[in-house]
């Protein structure tokens, strides 16, 4: 499993941290993916999915899913793992 770098989850998990502030069952899971950014253990992967799963519940707007989707695949392809995201 390749983990995120702390500069990326922290910008992704805080943008959703935002876009959810009206969504306490959300924001307790988001919680769980935070815990794990912090122990070093969270994947891009694993976020990409749990962002997924809000944009399809309606819980993210267009916009924000995709510029923190982007965000990850900005990661990706700096640590040069650009097909991770294909």
């Amino acid at each position: 499993m390749t983990t995120i770098p702390d500069t990326f989850a922290d910008a992704v998990l805080a943008q959703a941290s935002r876009c959810l502030s009206d969504h306490k069952a959300a924001l307790d899971a988001l919680q769980l993916y935070e815990d794990d950014a912090e122990n070093g253990c969270l994947s891009a992967s694993e976020l990409r999915g749990f962002l997924h799963g809000l944009f399809v519940a309606d819980l993210l707007d267009l916009l924000d899913y995709s510029e923190m989707v982007d965000t990850l695949g900005l990661e990706a392809r700096r640590a040069g793992r650009a097909t991770d995201w294909t």
